[in-house]
């Protein structure tokens, strides 16, 4: 029978208590609450936490509330009401035991904070997160760090304009990564240079219908070695994509429908795309815009094992070295289609390549 208008401050509460295995305050009203730090840190015993339908609306933290209870093996937060939180710091931490935690329906708009939410779950496989929506949300650094089980991570519909931090958004050392899903995700104005490394070396990233048109995505997958696979299907795509996928290890990326008109550059964007005795497929490229005078310099020069279309429409202003070296390899091949306005220097660009390099003339298109 916890709960109640008149309750007003919790944290601590369970704090220490050595021999508490469960805890149920699903539907709990603690609407008035405004302190629930650290409510249930340091509890040897504790294996389960309801807290589905609890409703701590007033609530402005839960800093680490789960913090270093390293028995604890299931939470569940499903349609929990923390309309007015701004920091999920911390939640779990050190606790190294947890399988699930749930967010399901989870109402959270007025999120600013998500560092360290998850931070050295060791048998953690799964993690959802998508229910936890603000455009307020400032802070996503270091976000889900030591989860070294962790397989799956769906962070779809996250970030906001207001984005100030993404640093190690997932954990570069986690090594068992299978899928990120980041479908509709904002990417606010931020520099993502260097977004994702890591361990693992077959990491689906898909940002379907994400908003990158703002964000600075200059080298953003340089020196990537576990993206493998790149969706951006309907994803809003900023109009420079200088050296945008340059030096990384994926194999397969997905343009298809993305959304990008009058592109300013792309200038090394597929450079030294490179796979051991595999071949770089590039799909939907041929349906991107490109702006008069589009800087297409070595856009993909050195990425030797390729099969892609594009289509120039419009006169770049640098195209040298575009295909130098590209397309080199036995089943590899660059088909580049072409508009009226550039039919006087269409064989120019295409003589870019290398006398090896399989790049040759598509059909006229309007």
């Amino acid at each position: 029978n916890m709960g109640g208008d008149n309750i007003t401050s919790i944290n601590n509460i369970f704090k220490g208590l050595k021999s508490l295995e469960e805890v149920n305050m699903r539907n709990i009203n603690l609407k008035n609450v405004q302190n629930v730090t650290s409510m249930f840190e340091d509890l040897d015993s504790l294996k389960k936490v309801d807290l589905s339908h609890a409703n701590m609306e007033s609530a402005i933290s839960l800093e680490n509330m789960f913090s270093s209870s390293d028995s604890i093996e299931s939470i569940d937060m499903s349609y929990i009401n923390i309309n007015n939180c701004k920091s999920l710091r911390n939640l779990v931490k050190n606790d190294y035991n947890l399988k699930s935690i749930n967010f399901k329906g989870a109402n959270s708009k007025n999120l600013e904070v998500l560092n360290n939410l998850i931070y050295n779950n060791r048998e953690l496989e799964e993690i959802d997160l998508c229910s936890l929506k603000s455009d307020k949300i400032k802070d996503m650094s270091n976000m889900i760090v030591g989860a070294t089980k962790l397989k799956k991570v769906i962070l779809d519909g996250l970030g906001s304009d207001n984005l100030t931090n993404v640093s190690s958004i997932v954990d570069s050392k986690l090594e068992h990564i299978e899928l990120i899903s980041m479908k509709n995700f904002n990417f606010g104005t931020l520099n993502y240079e260097s977004f994702i490394k890591g361990n693992s070396s077959s990491v689906l990233l898909d940002l379907t219908g994400s908003d990158l048109s703002k964000a600075k995505v200059s080298n953003m997958f340089n020196g990537n070695r576990s993206v493998s696979k790149l969706i951006l299907k309907n994803a809003k795509l900023p109009t420079n994509l200088n050296s945008f996928l340059y030096n990384s290890k994926l194999e397969k990326i997905d343009f298809t429908e993305a959304l990008s008109s009058n592109v300013t550059s792309i200038k090394y964007a597929f450079k030294d795309i490179n796979i051991d005795d595999k071949i770089v497929v590039i799909n939907g490229l041929e349906n991107l815009e490109f702006a008069d005078n589009c800087d297409m310099e070595g856009a993909f020069q050195g990425t030797r094992s390729i099969s892609a279309k594009i289509t120039i429409k419009n006169q770049p202003r640098n195209y040298s070295n575009m295909f130098s070296n590209a397309a080199t390899t036995e089943g590899s091949k660059i088909t580049v289609n072409y508009g009226p306005s550039v039919s006087s220097v269409i064989d120019t660009i295409v003589n870019t390549k290398s006398s090896n390099s399989n790049v040759t003339l598509g059909k006229l298109v309007d």
